[in-house]
């Protein structure tokens, strides 16, 4: 079986909760997010094809020193198959399984959790989850159906048992889902979709605010934007107000509770 696979880093400290891990990039995604910096890896390129036998090596040689693997792209769950046979093989090596996904694919999701193979997924909220706003920013024909699969998603991460943790990843974009009453709007969603209830029954879930970085982002006129201060990411998580918030800037070093990163800035 051949896979669209862009780029694998052995070794990061970063990408997977608590755990090292190895991060392989799969080719190809079905946004053109504005602020996309990978927008390299949204076409299928023959280049990037890749033996799946090859990948189950390159896996073995890596659990001698990590202990997880994340799978980013792209959008990871366009090759499904692909995604059960890594979970597959991450279990039988005693690796933990995560993805990246834009949430646009829940029958994915789902096939995996069913099989108990996915223990970590990173997904996007992009904006609030209507048609209109999700087009603006993906630059895409979204539709109804998108939207609903994008809420299921999200609901099914936060019920399944089986993932052992969740992060909400929301990327502020200057002009796009920068004006507080887009915040407001992204809260009553996590709210509607049981975000709250998660944390109450003791799911290991999290909220991250995601500093864009304007100046390679796949829009041009994008690129000429100031970039978002910490300070500014910050007021969008004191309007969002929900548990357990972090934000990512490049200003904090790694990630930051909101309440850190808010006595940062006052140092």
């Amino acid at each position: 079986m051949m896979i669209y696979i862009a780029g694998m880093r052995d070794l990061s400290l970063i990408d997977y909760p608590r755990h090292p891990c190895i991060v392989i990039w799969f080719q190809g995604c079905n946004f053109r997010c504005q602020y996309c910096y990978n927008y390299e890896l949204w076409e299928w390129k023959a280049e990037n094809m890749m033996k799946i036998d090859e990948l189950m090596r390159r896996l073995e040689e890596a659990s001698r020193w990590v202990e997880a693997c994340k799978i980013t792209g792209g959008e990871p769950t366009l090759q499904p198959e692909a995604l059960e046979i890594i979970g597959e093989k991450c279990r039988e090596i005693g690796l933990k399984f995560g993805i990246d996904t834009n949430g646009i694919n829940p029958k994915s999701i789902q096939q995996l959790a069913s099989k108990r193979l996915l223990n970590h997924v990173a997904i996007d909220l992009k904006a609030p989850l209507n048609v209109e706003d999700y087009s603006k920013l993906t630059n895409t024909n979204v539709t109804e159906s998108d939207i609903e699969n994008i809420r299921k998603s999200i609901k099914l991460a936060l019920e399944e048992d089986s993932i052992e943790n969740v992060e909400i990843r929301i990327p502020i974009v200057r002009g796009f889902n920068d004006d507080p009453s887009k915040t407001i709007e992204m809260k009553k969603d996590l709210i509607d979709i049981g975000y709250l209830k998660a944390i109450e029954e003791g799911k290991d879930v999290s909220i991250e605010l995601l500093e864009v970085m304007h100046e390679v982002a796949a829009n041009k006129n994008l690129r000429l934007q100031k970039n978002l201060t910490v300070e500014e990411i910050v007021k969008f998580g004191e309007l969002l107000n929900l548990p357990k918030i972090y934000i990512r800037h490049r200003s904090l070093g790694l990630r930051e509770s909101l309440a850190n990163a808010k006595r940062m800035i006052k140092v």
